[in-house]
């Protein structure tokens, strides 16, 4: 007698392996590690679960539910497994939990071993006569498929069986290729707060004529190499909304290495006396960015600004 359960075994090893791989981060990234991490997403918790809601043969359930013991069983297990994953990605989101493929991966892997061992409890109370066989729930499905005298049966599991390849190459691209990060530089505007801490927003928005204000300007590379930055601070008069006039105020450069940030505390006194004002930070690459004489928000990398009421001096 064939053993009942055998590809509950098989998967459970490969659910196994699949998790000591990803947790353990042994060969992260590599085409063998992706392989092997491909099963436990797209087949191994559809096809647990599957198991587990059905543990009979075709002969003891309806016709309407035959067809699901061909290769519609593989179908089905793919688009449970997808449903699994989703469940599992936003338990993980929502738990106090690091989400990651550590975490998701050790879920799925408890996940799929729940559904097995009750796979594999409700396959023994099932008479002998009417269990799944291991080979009807793995093979069959693919050999039984194509065993037809139709030929709209024949196209209809070709079509099915390309669609579960389609999706497990597209599955191994997107474990297998590294996602492309755009390079790019932060500017922010930071304040100091009771505690002496950079904080954003924490800047006052109104301020009196002849009253300095300390603003620290944040800059962050991220652009995969250093980098030349200057930094110009304009004072720009605005009237109804719009830029009336702009004055320098000061400028400043440094070189940051990839990954470093900069914070340069600045001190300004607004030469406006009443009306609406912006305290303007524009960044420029040294190297790579034009500098004009009069420089605007159009021609700077990034742009950073506080904007300001200027109240009379009360005397």
């Amino acid at each position: 007698m064939s053993d009942q359960i055998a590809d509950l075994k098989l998967l459970a090893a490969l659910t196994v392996v699949a998790v000591v791989v990803i947790v353990s981060g042994v060969g992260s990234g590599t085409p063998v590690s992706v392989l092997i991490a491909i099963p436990l997403l797209l087949f191994v918790p559809g096809y647990a679960v599957l198991a587990a809601l059905l543990p009979s043969s075709e002969r003891t359930v309806s016709p309407l539910m035959t067809r699901i013991f061909r290769l519609e069983w593989w179908l089905l297990s793919v688009s449970l497994s997808l449903v699994v994953v989703s469940i599992v990605a936003i338990l993980v989101v929502l738990a106090p939990l690091e989400f990651g493929p550590v975490a998701v991966a050790s879920l799925l892997g408890i996940v799929s071993g729940v559904a097995m061992v009750v796979a594999a409890r409700r396959r023994k109370r099932v008479h002998v006569g009417d269990r799944h066989e291991s080979d009807s729930s793995l093979v069959a499905p693919i050999r039984g498929a194509f065993r037809t005298n139709s030929r709209v049966d024949v196209v209809l599991s070709v079509a099915l069986f390309a669609s579960l390849l389609l999706l497990a190459a597209s599955g191994f691209y997107a474990l297998s290729v590294e996602p492309h990060q755009s390079d790019y530089t932060e500017l922010y505007v930071l304040a100091e707060n009771d505690t002496a801490e950079y904080v954003v927003g924490g800047y006052p928005t109104e301020i009196e004529s002849g009253e300095e204000l300390t603003l620290s300007v944040g800059v962050e590379n991220h652009e995969g190499a250093a980098q030349e930055y200057t930094v110009i601070a304009q004072e720009q008069r605005l009237d109804g909304g719009d830029v009336a006039e702009r004055s320098e105020l000061d400028r400043f450069s440094f070189r940051l290495q990839d990954g470093e940030t900069d914070v340069t505390a600045h001190t300004v006194e607004p030469s406006t006396e009443d009306g609406s004002v912006e305290i303007v930070y524009l960044l420029f690459r040294t190297d790579a960015d034009d500098i004009p004489a009069t420089p605007t928000e159009a021609d700077a990398y990034r742009r950073a600004f506080v904007g300001l009421e200027v109240r009379p001096t009360v005397s």
